[in-house]
């Protein structure tokens, strides 16, 4: 079990700044438009993502800083009066999310299969109309509610999109998905979603990589659901 960290007066991410900077997408790879120039930027954005997802209100902005040295990230942010426990589970979790057990695997799943040529097939050729050449990218579920949510949903990929927007949940994919959720009468905010293969992948109409094996939606579903266990006693996702 992590201790809570202190949100108030700054938590470091696991790991130095070179790990942290394989699991966040580099902010080359986003629109230009979002404004996000920094990793510490991007960092910021998706945890104030995360914070907003978890109903978690704060004061002022999130403030990420980095060691010139390549020392590890800090995430600060100030949680409203009668938030401050929610925001240490919150910190506890964002931490755990990001260790080696968990998003580590991603990143190494994903390097052993950059190293064959199971990894992006179809490089140079575009699969689509607006996401240019085949790109594969690592992508876990970050922006995802950590602390609050009321349901864990574990679906295929999302388009290589929702990396280039910096928005996990924007998209065409997620969109419908959240659309139906609502029809059958689940509840669709604080709903954290994670994937069986976390890469970001300009998509095709039906594209199966049946051989691929990312593990860590496994290791974030255990974190995400024990973590609910531990705040509610249950982890069946809650009804309207």
């Amino acid at each position: 079990m992590i201790d809570a960290p202190n949100p108030a007066s700054g938590y470091a991410l696991p790991g130095d700044a070179a790990y942290q900077e394989q699991l966040y997408p580099n902010p080359r790879e986003i629109d230009p438009a979002i404004g996000l120039k920094t990793y510490a930027d991007v960092i910021a954005h998706f945890t104030a993502s995360s914070l907003a997802q978890d109903g978690i209100p704060i004061d002022g902005s999130v403030v990420v800083t980095g060691d010139t040295s390549r020392g590890p990230y800090t995430v600060r942010f100030q949680p409203q009066p009668g938030f401050q426990a929610q925001a240490a589970q919150f910190a506890r979790m964002h931490v755990s999310f990001l260790d080696r057990g968990c998003a580590g695997q991603a990143l190494n799943g994903a390097t052993a299969c950059a190293a064959t040529s199971a990894w992006n097939p179809m490089a140079g050729y575009p699969v689509n109309n607006s996401d240019g050449p085949s790109t594969w990218l690592l992508y876990p579920p970050l922006g995802m509610p950590m602390a609050n949510h009321r349901a864990v949903t574990l679906l295929h990929y999302p388009p290589l999109a929702a990396l280039r927007n910096a928005d996990y949940l924007n998209n065409m994919t997620l969109r419908r998905w959240a659309q139906l959720l609502q029809c059958v009468g689940w509840l669709v905010g604080r709903r954290s979603t994670i994937r069986r293969r976390p890469a970001g992948f300009a998509c095709a109409t039906r594209i199966s990589f049946r051989r691929s094996r990312f593990p860590v939606s496994r290791a974030a579903f255990r974190s995400l659901t024990s973590a609910r266990r531990d705040l509610c006693g249950s982890t069946r996702p809650a009804r309207n």
